[in-house]
């Protein structure tokens, strides 16, 4: 005599549920980091003083602020080596695993002459730190514009 029961079968196994449950943490871990790549930006002519960064003067500060930046300029053999100093400062509450600043050339007329980057680690909530952005072989260039930036790993 056979005496089958008639037991609703679960329609998700366990292998399945745990994967639904790591799904979710993921999306949540991307909803919640998007907020991050907050950036600051400022732009300068190569022979002013150091200003402070243009959005500083709204209520809430970026995340990454820029306080001030100069451009030194080295002649070396054939080439022209540029260097902006950039100080940053992280406003946010917590430590910033990578900031990066960019910088973009123009000459007279407006045309882009020229690139740089530069970078640094773990700067801490509330710490100032100085980043050097190198540029070589910028010829021609009157000005320049500024960005920060802070990337999560």
């Amino acid at each position: 005599m056979n005496t089958a029961t008639n037991q609703p079968k679960n329609k998700f196994g366990i292998g399945k549920i745990i994967l639904i449950v790591i799904a979710t943490i993921i999306v949540l871990s991307v909803i919640a980091n998007i907020g991050k790549g907050d950036k600051a930006s400022s732009s300068s002519s190569s022979e002013s003083a150091p200003a402070a960064n243009s959005a500083a003067s709204s209520d809430s500060k970026p995340t990454i602020q820029i306080l001030q930046h100069n451009e030194k300029i080295e002649n070396m053999a054939s080439e022209t080596m540029r260097t902006i100093h950039v100080t940053v400062q992280n406003n946010g509450s917590s430590l910033e695993d990578y900031v990066e600043v960019k910088a973009t050339w123009y000459d007279k007329d407006g045309k882009v002459v020229g690139t740089g980057m530069g970078n640094t680690t773990n700067l801490a909530s509330g710490a100032k730190r100085t980043i050097d952005v190198l540029g070589l072989s910028i010829e021609k260039a009157v000005k320049y514009d500024i960005e920060a930036l802070n990337m999560p790993f």
